[in-house]
């Protein structure tokens, strides 16, 4: 009798037969013979297998038999597929035996209090969407019994179920616990420790009290922080043993068994010029008991803090000796930790003998990028060590014996001679060698060679050997991806150096595109062919494109509040469609904008197992939904603030957001007397500050993508520098962002403002007095909106941030730019003014442009040149088209001329006005139509987080578009201080007006204080 067994694992079976043809060998004397009996276990029936192609009567073949292994694990419903064949008097008895793929949906615990659900399930070894063997529950039973007794409860009792579900291959795992009474500490005895101090409170952290439950993770971190806690107190020889268990009443008493040793002091001498604390911190006496080994541990840990600060012949000398100062006390003991650091070795020169491909300057700065990153930071400043203080007399104590002490000097890590470091860094030299396709070189190990003077060279021999470069590069095995196309996205061209990274990153590109085209589990095998001389390599890809892959349920796992629907509808997967791992991407994205998850994965299940079919798991941490924030601080331009803001980001699970946000500033700081005279003479409530806004946030439009929209009331005080409004709002704004670095934003407003100019008579008499002289330029100069006005705005912005970081950008662009038509829905007519004649009514309609650029480049490191450039122009579409106050552009202070203050430059055209007729400056309104900056900050570090700038601000303002004159300009220069904290730098900048003009009261230079940079 000839029996033939196929038994095939399903990861095997799909990572090779759907792969190459299965090789299924039937002996000749069995194949094509008639199947004329199947029989089946494991809980298939025979009309399963006709559907995977076997049946009774069809005859034996390899083929066959391979495309049913196929089929029947690519259903997924079987882990394992074995299928034995007999010879019979008819032809041949076949027999399948399946084993069931069980996967866990969900697992349910019942009865667990002590220990908390993620800790049982990690014990059980088995997740959710996960698999296991019927045969597997009584080794996780117990694993979660044992679990349980280290916790202190011997007695309990895990007993686990499956629960069948609709689909035959997936079941509920029930556990469910017996806890039973925990073992209680009844006390705790410390073996050895009657000579102890009674003062020590070491034992304290043990952690474990009478009543307490017997915790056998908590008695074994008890222990360590025991041992620890005693030699941070002197002890540091003790050592504590393992704990044993004595039974007692209703419980156990714990017996610690303790070796206490001597109690030490710790002297360290000669440590200059490295100063005491940083020598402590590399003792670590606590982490071990004292011992030889510890001791020479702790010497080679000192010794290579000197190395790491240059003193490559630093040696240190511990002793243990009893201590002379507690000589009454039998248990009192001295370390004593001598250092010897001699004189500093200053490398001069690197050399690489041997290199010629790369320049020596070059193979130096890597050599330096090493030093600089791993030996400590430079210092220019020294502690004076003790004994240096006692030999001159100035401490009060006796001198102790001369020794030598270096004379101070300065950690400058590329000339310092670290082995350890300069090793590593001539490994990634080497790999820089063979990545430039100099497979065969070599670079040897660093070499030290000391002159006179404690000076020093190092040589690094280097070996380049032959440089392998790309002759050809061809591709077999595609079909559904063009020659060209892949060849292209390898990205390895003839003529290249040839280097296994660069052939592996090329390997990954071409995977990437193949799993974007739905080929999740394509396979891309490199072969590589050199000539002879080593010069010449020829590159084969071989592809194996295997089979599209589906997305097929999508499940979401640890989304308690928010609507699942939501989930799938956000989403850019949907069942059916093929796999591309650049939607999963963009999914997670879309999920982590909706502002109530923390953390995003979208991800196949099983990404391992190769599949047609691969169900997609969203796994989500969930955000509190409710925030509270307060802040505080102060600007020069704003006086004191604070901000109070409530937000409630998830309404009926849909991450609809409900925020309230109210800001408060009160004036408190004056830099001229024109501010204070009109802020102090407003009441209270006028000269509170504030901004009140309901929002409310749709995070997700749906059939728009990575579109929001808000609406926003707003209540809004402000106070300007010659005037201040009320202004009650509405909101209505959509905003696109289709990538992290660029948003658009289109926003419509209907709105009703109340203006209140502060020297309202002053302005009144100079306007009728050009009313009178028939200067009609003086008019469009003087006249300023004022009273009610109920304004509807249509609002379009965008901006692209292409900056390394948006509060202390170092590199990159931020350009922003937007346009907002105004108009005047109805207008207050104000009562006539005593003795003035009344003024008609107000209205807008207007188009304000704005654009800016901001750019910084990288000089040096921690160098930085920001530079600005910012402009805007109001385009009136109707005559008689007035500039409400809070759209039109101001000049000065710590955004735009830093040499003025807030809002004070005067319109140029204004100026004008103001010296050909005798205007008092103070009686002129501040607003432009037109403005353009220009600003240059040069910043530089000064220590730690501390930064400095110089900057020159350039730029004007015009009240009337057509007065324009480019040329002239104001000028500012100053500089300041900036300081990094988690929110954006806080900026102290001082500006000096370059072009003062004394005659319009402008200073001679203004302080600012705020918190952000351009």
């Amino acid at each position: 009798m000839v029996i033939v067994r196929w038994s095939l694992l399903a990861c095997v079976l799909l990572a090779s037969v759907l792969v190459a043809p299965a090789r299924a060998d039937v002996p000749s004397s069995l194949a094509g013979q008639p199947i004329a009996e199947l029989t089946v276990e494991g809980g298939a029936t025979e009309s399963e297998l006709a559907a995977a192609g076997l049946t009774r009567g069809e005859r034996l073949d390899r083929r066959r038999i391979r495309d049913v292994i196929a089929r029947l694990l690519a259903s997924g419903r079987w882990a394992d597929v074995q299928i034995d064949a007999t010879r019979t008097d008819r032809g041949v008895a076949v027999s399948v035996r399946l084993t069931p793929r069980i996967v866990i949906t969900r697992i349910e615990l019942h009865g667990n209090s002590a220990i908390d659900d993620d800790e049982l399930r990690a014990a059980l070894r088995v997740r959710e969407g996960g698999e296991l063997e019927p045969g597997e529950l009584p080794a996780m039973a117990e694993a979660a019994q044992e679990l349980y007794g280290a916790r202190g409860f011997v007695r309990a009792d895990v007993t686990l179920r499956l629960r069948d579900t609709d689909d035959p291959a997936r079941k509920v795992l029930l556990a469910d616990v017996v806890e039973g009474e925990p073992v209680r500490v009844r006390g705790v005895v410390w073996d050895g420790a009657e000579d102890a101090p009674p003062t020590e409170r070491a034992w304290d952290e043990l952690g474990l009290h009478d009543g307490d439950v017997l915790d056998r993770r908590r008695l074994e971190e008890g222990v360590r922080r025991v041992e620890t806690r005693l030699r941070e107190h002197g002890w540091l020889e003790a050592r504590l043993g393992e704990p044993a268990l004595q039974p007692a009443a209703q419980g156990v008493v714990i017996h610690v068994p303790l070796v206490l040793g001597r109690h030490y002091r710790v002297e360290l001498h000669g440590h200059a010029p490295v100063d005491e604390d940083t020598v402590n911190e590399v003792l670590h006496l606590a982490d071990e008991a004292l011992a030889p080994p510890v001791i020479s541990a702790v010497r080679e840990r000192i010794v290579e803090l000197y190395r790491r600060h240059g003193f490559h012949h630093a040696s240190v000398e511990i002793r243990r000796t009893r201590d002379p100062e507690r000589i009454d006390q039998p248990l009192a003991a001295l370390l004593s930790i001598d250092v010897t650091p001699g004189m500093q070795l200053q490398v001069i020169g690197v050399s690489f003998p041997g290199a010629s491909h790369f320049e020596t300057d070059f193979l130096r700065d890597q050599i330096d990028s090493y030093l600089e990153e791993d030996l400590p930071a430079p210092e220019l400043f020294w502690p004076v060590d003790s004994e240096v203080v006692d030999r001159i007399g100035l401490s009060g104590q006796r001198a102790r014996a001369r020794r030598q002490v270096p004379a101070d000097v300065e950690v400058v890590p590329a000339r310092i001679w670290f082995e350890p470091t300069y090793a590593e860094a001539a490994s990634h030299i080497q790999e820089l060698y063979q990545a430039a396709g100099f497979l065969a070189a070599r670079v040897g190990t660093p070499e030290l060679r000391e002159l006179e003077d404690d000076r020093a060279v190092v040589v690094v021999p280097v070996f380049e050997g032959p440089r392998t470069l790309v002759y050809d590069v061809r591709v077999h095995g595609n079909e559904i991806a063009g020659t060209r196309e892949l060849l292209e996205a390898a990205q390895i061209a003839r003529g290249d150096a040839f280097g296994y990274l660069p052939l592996e990153q090329a390997r990954r590109r071409v995977r990437d595109l193949y799993a974007e085209r739905g080929h999740l589990f394509a396979r891309v095998d490199p072969q590589v062919r050199f000539s002879p001389d080593g010069e010449r390599a020829e590159i084969v890809l071989e592809i194996v494109e295997r089979f599209p892959v589906h997305v097929g349920d999508i499940r979401v796992e640890g989304a308690t509040t928010t609507d699942l629907g939501l989930v799938r509808d956000v989403i850019a997967l949907r069942s059916g469609d093929l796999y591309r791992p650049s939607q999963a991407r963009d999914s997670e994205e879309r999920l982590r904008t909706l502002g109530v998850f923390a953390s995003v994965n979208v991800a196949p299940a099983d990404p391992d197992l190769p599949e047609r079919v691969k169900p997609v798991v969203i796994t989500v941490t969930e955000r509190d939904p409710q925030v509270v924030g307060l802040s505080a601080g102060f600007a020069t331009g704003e006086g004191a603030r604070g901000t109070f803001e409530y937000q409630y980001r998830n309404l009926l699970g849909l991450a609809l957001t409900l925020t309230l946000r109210i800001q408060l500033a009160y004036q408190l700081f004056f830099q001229d007397d024109e501010l204070r005279e009109s802020i102090t003479e407003l009441s209270a409530l006028n000269r509170l500050e504030r901004r009140v806004t309901v929002g409310f946030g749709v995070p997700w439009i749906p059939g728009l993508p990575n579109v929001r929209g808000a609406l926003d009331l707003a209540h809004i005080r402000d106070n300007e520098r010659d005037f201040g409004y009320d202004k009650n709002g509405v909101t209505l704004s959509f905003t696109w962002v289709p990538e992290r670095v660029f948003a658009l934003t289109l926003s419509g407003e209907i709105e009703h403002n109340g203006i209140q100019l502060f020297d309202q008579r002053s302005l009144q008499e100079l306007l009728e007095d050009a009313i009178e002289r028939g200067d009609v330029r003086a008019q469009r100069l003087l006249r300023v909106p004022q009273g009610n006005t109920a304004i509807g705005s249509t609002r379009l912005t965008g901006s692209l941030d292409l900056r390394d970081n948006p509060f202390t950008p170092t590199s990159g662009i931020f350009a922003a730019g937007g346009m907002e038509l105004v108009h005047s829905i109805a207008s207050e007519q104000l009562p006539p003014q005593e003795g003035l004649p009344p003024q008609p009514p107000f209205f807008s309609n207007f188009l304000k442009l704005t654009a800016g650029l901001s750019g910084y480049v990288p000089i040096a490191e921690g160098w930085v040149l920001a530079l600005q450039a910012r402009g805007g122009i109001v385009a009136h579409l109707e005559t008689g088209s007035q500039t409400y106050p809070n759209r039109a552009f101001y000049m000065g202070g710590v955004d735009t001329l830093r040499g003025f203050l807030q809002d004070q430059v005067i319109p140029e055209d204004q100026a004008r006005l103001v010296r050909e007729s005798g205007i008092d400056p103070v009686d002129i309104t501040r607003t432009g139509d037109l403005f353009y900056l220009f600003r240059t900050e040069l910043r530089f570090p000064i220590v730690d987080a501390l930064q400095g700038g110089i900057f020159l601000d350039v730029g004007n303002v015009w009240a009337v578009v057509s007065n324009v004159d480019e040329l002239a300009v104001r000028w500012s220069a100053g500089l300041g201080m900036r300081f990094a904290t988690p929110v954006g730098p806080i900026a102290l900048d001082y500006g000096f007006n370059l072009d003062r003009r004394e005659d319009l009261g402008e200073p001679f230079g203004s302080l600012h204080f705020s918190i952000g940079l351009f």
